[in-house]
């Protein structure tokens, strides 16, 4: 799973507790090897580095690059909105 834009901020560590929910859900997929990503391109314009995030959240270089690479690997893409 692959975020790129606004949402991925929730995934912060600080933001851990007032998000339990989506933390424990992100969890559940990394236990299920279900790889979970964010930008840090799109965070790094809002001043959020690959630190903030929590071991268990993969921050790629880009969104649409990790995107690409899965696509690359034979993967379909879902949307989800």
């Amino acid at each position: 799973m692959v975020s790129h834009g606004r949402e991925e901020f929730a995934l912060q560590t600080r933001y851990r507790d007032e998000n339990a929910q989506i933390h424990q859900q992100v969890q559940a997929l990394v236990a299920e090897d279900v790889p979970v990503h964010v930008c840090e391109t799109h965070a790094g314009w809002y001043g959020v580095t690959a630190e903030d995030f929590p071991d268990y959240v993969g921050v790629a270089a880009t969104g649409p690059g990790q995107v690409r690479l899965y696509r690359e690997l034979g993967y379909d893409m879902i949307v989800v909105e």
